[in-house]
């Protein structure tokens, strides 16, 4: 099977997407085309991997052409210096912008030049709006959330550096303006691991002219791998932290969205309940049900007076055709127009200016990464490609947008095979992406 890639500059972490591969007679080593992307209009870079160390191979390279199945009588560019490492760059150069080209690695062994037996199809495409950060050190066996606070208000993200061993987290900081990352010696968590609340929800509202945002719920994980859920909140925004009586939802993951001076928790399951916290009265209310009912992670959306919400259901067969407006003042769900790129999950999402971006995550059909964005806008109710995620890993991404500027990155890197079995590695790289 072949795959198209609409390639964009990349920040190289050393954890990048394992292509199509092929096998080495006789020394199971695998050789696979990573990534490929656009560092000018007319030059890209590509990687060629290696499972190991390439013992006995001669040379390894890439070739290309605006044909199929391209060979070394074609372009190519390798290296005979097998220096016991398995990442291997190249530069494509004098490519044509927008132009479609085929790809495949190759090695040389014993005077026999191999082939992958699947190529990867790239189209030239240089997009100068995304921007490579710098990336957070962390330790083995970590990865990178982000936290319940999100935005500093002072140039600032906070995140959070979570342990697979142990479910604990430390403090991180990003200063957008120096595009630093630090450990806050001021912070006394920032020395001290504390427990890891998975999917908490942090929905935003407004009074006057001043922004809370009611956080809390989520879940720890127990040590026999159970959700222990949690149902303590507190409002950020006022001085000090003040805690407020549990919250009643079901034991089940949530999503949220915030509507003027409401914020709105939305239970993730077939008979979900929607909730509205009054913040006067210090209480919750159930204000309606999930819009369909079937089991399924609610993507939300709030733009101004309403909200949007994308149920990515449990059941990979189905599309994501159902797509909802809620209206506060009739209570009431309205359909709108279906998604209309490939079918996913774990995308990634976010608003801005007054319209809706869904995208990048695993298709449901070859549970390989997909890249895409889509910009939906609710004065058409319409949906159109919008950009390409240009970094390492496409699933479970994190999205923060800060004014005009989308921080994106993280997630997960998907390793599929030809029996549709998966893997998925952590990574950390991170962009940004500048709307114009």
């Amino acid at each position: 099977m072949k795959k198209i890639i609409h390639f964009l500059p990349i920040l190289w972490v050393f954890l990048v997407s394992c292509g199509d591969s092929i096998v080495v007679p006789n020394s199971k080593l695998l050789v696979s085309v990573g990534s490929t992307y656009a560092i000018s209009n007319t030059v890209a870079e590509i990687s060629v991997l290696t499972s190991q160390n390439p013992l006995n191979i001669k040379e390894i390279g890439v070739v290309w052409a605006t044909k199929s199945n391209p060979t070394t009588t074609d372009n190519r560019q390798s290296t005979g210096g097998i220096n016991n490492v398995q990442s291997y760059f190249f530069k494509l150069e004098n490519l044509t912008p927008g132009a479609v080209y085929y790809l495949r690695a190759y090695y040389v062994s014993e005077g026999v030049t191999s082939y992958s037996s699947d190529e990867v199809i790239f189209i030239q495409n240089y997009d100068p709006n995304w921007s490579p950060l710098p990336s957070p050190i962390i330790d083995v066996g970590s990865y990178v959330l982000p936290s319940e606070t999100n935005y500093l208000g002072f140039g600032g993200l906070t995140y959070y550096v979570v342990s697979k061993n142990t479910n604990t987290a430390k403090t991180v900081y990003f200063y957008s303006g120096t595009d630093e990352w630090v450990i806050p010696s001021y912070n006394s968590f920032a020395y001290q691991e504390k427990a890891m609340r998975f999917e908490p929800f942090n929905a935003n509202f407004s009074l006057g002219s001043s922004s809370f945002a009611v956080v809390g719920g989520g879940y720890t994980r127990e040590s026999n791998g159970e959700r222990l859920f949690l149902k303590d909140y507190r409002i950020v925004g006022i001085t000090g932290y003040i805690w407020f009586p549990y919250y009643p939802g079901a034991n089940v993951p949530t999503t949220n969205f915030g509507i003027g001076e409401y914020p709105y928790i939305l239970e993730n399951s077939s008979k979900g309940k929607l909730w509205r916290f009054i913040l006067d009265k210090s209480q919750w209310e159930e204000v309606g049900k999930v819009p369909v009912a079937k089991e399924a992670k609610f993507v939300c959306f709030d733009i101004g007076d309403r909200a949007f919400v994308l149920p990515e259901s449990d059941d990979w067969d189905d599309n994501l055709d159902d797509f909802y407006e809620y209206l506060p003042k009739t209570n009431q769900w309205k359909p709108m127009a279906g998604f209309k790129g490939e079918n996913r999950r774990r995308g990634l999402s976010f608003t801005y200016n007054g319209k809706l971006y869904y995208g990048a995550g695993q298709s449901t059909k070859t549970l390989k990464g997909l890249r895409d964005i889509w910009e939906y806008d609710p004065k058409t109710n319409t949906w159109r490609p919008f950009a390409t995620y240009p970094g390492t890993g496409t699933a479970n991404l994190v999205t923060l947008m800060i004014n005009n500027i989308l921080y994106i990155g993280f997630g997960q890197q998907i390793v599929t095979t030809q029996n549709r079995s998966e893997g998925f590695t952590d990574v950390v790289d991170f962009w940004r992406f500048t709307i114009r």
